[in-house]
């Protein structure tokens, strides 16, 4: 006699469990760089592991620190140095998961503003976000730089325009964005902070100490949903 066992899955509605509903918000315009965490919510691997999940759409008018505390959000995204920053200034947050190891921000100057090494950024105007200005910071410290720091938008126009002589940018987006407006590799000079010793830790998941406190479960199973979209 054969005896078949069949084992059903034990997370959320096949289990016959509802779902716990939770708020994910991006630290910025929906984009490749999360795309663990859509392919995690269309996939249903969120729902596999019990949760409801919402994902909002990010940007500068929804910054992370806001919409954690006010309750708006129960998981964001963010970068690791921004994250210490903030806990810094008394906002109780917990690093749940670093979703990515090797940095990808830079500086994109402009060789015909005669930028050509990183001692040339001397006196130049340079683009920050200023949610990720901890590196900028640091480099323009470490290399004793005195240059001009203007706020950087979430467009590549400035830079385009000529207003500035160097912008920030993500290997992943800004940069192939000014190639395709036009530019070529060999009109810029590229500074991957990795490079100068600043290989610092960006994308992580982060929420707030109660609700890590609280709900250590609800937590685990965002984190492990969310790698089995970054995986799949």
């Amino acid at each position: 006699m054969v005896v078949l066992i069949i084992l059903l899955p034990a997370f959320g509605e096949a289990a016959g469990q509802s779902l716990t509903r939770v708020v994910f918000l991006p630290h910025w315009i929906p984009q490749a760089q999360f795309a663990g965490y859509y392919v995690a919510l269309e996939r249903g691997f969120y729902r596999e592991h019990g949760l409801d999940v919402v994902i909002l759409d990010g940007g500068p008018r929804k910054p992370v620190p806001k919409l954690l505390v006010s309750g708006q959000a129960t998981f964001a995204n963010d970068f690791l140095s921004g994250e210490l920053k903030l806990r810094e200034k008394g906002v109780p947050l917990v690093h749940l998961s670093q979703i990515t190891q090797p940095s990808a921000l830079m500086l994109v100057a402009l060789k015909s503003h005669g930028i050509r090494t990183i001692q040339d950024l001397d006196g130049k105007k340079i683009s920050v976000w200023s949610d990720f200005a901890a590196r900028p910071e640091a480099l323009f410290r470490k290399y004793h730089l005195r240059v001009h720091v203007i706020t950087q938008g979430p467009t590549i126009n400035l830079f385009m325009r000529g207003g500035v002589d160097a912008a920030s940018a993500m290997w992943y987006n800004e940069y192939h964005l000014f190639l395709n407006s036009g530019l070529n590799e060999d009109e810029l000079t590229l500074f991957f902070y990795d490079k100068f010793g600043l290989n610092f830790p960006e994308d992580c998941i982060v929420c707030l100490e109660q609700t890590w406190r609280t709900k250590p479960e609800v937590c685990r199973q965002f984190v492990q949903a969310t790698l089995e979209g970054c995986m799949f």
